[in-house]
């Protein structure tokens, strides 16, 4: 059985994690999609980055992904419930990922189901 890999929670861990995702789009919903992390249409925090962030960083209770791309605020930010927050820029890969999954680029990541962890 392949251990799970996880990431302290941590501007850096959060970085990491983000680029652990994968250097290309495509590459990265292949890897969202192997790890089973689908996610809602517009959602910040529940969109498969941010699950995956929430999965990965056992510490976090709770991601929130901002993309805007007129602002070019692009950066990811995890809470661990008792007041403590660490974020971490977009890498442009993801950022490519949100935006075309914003748009249904990827049907076989959209779920239909709010995940309030």
């Amino acid at each position: 059985m392949t251990e799970r890999i996880t990431y302290e929670f941590s501007d850096e861990g959060i970085g990491k994690a983000l680029t652990a995702l994968g250097t290309t789009e495509q590459a990265i919903a292949t890897n969202l999609s192997a790890m089973g992390h689908k996610g809602l249409v517009g959602s910040e925090s529940n969109d498969p980055v941010a699950r995956y962030v929430r999965d990965v960083i056992p510490r976090a209770r709770s991601v929130e992904v901002y993309l805007d791309p007129v602002r070019g605020d692009a950066h990811v930010i995890a809470f661990d419930g008792q007041g403590n927050a660490v974020a971490a820029d977009l890498p442009l890969p993801v950022q490519a990922f949100v935006t075309s999954f914003d748009m249904g680029k990827y049907p076989n990541l959209i779920s239909e189901e709010f995940d309030a962890a």
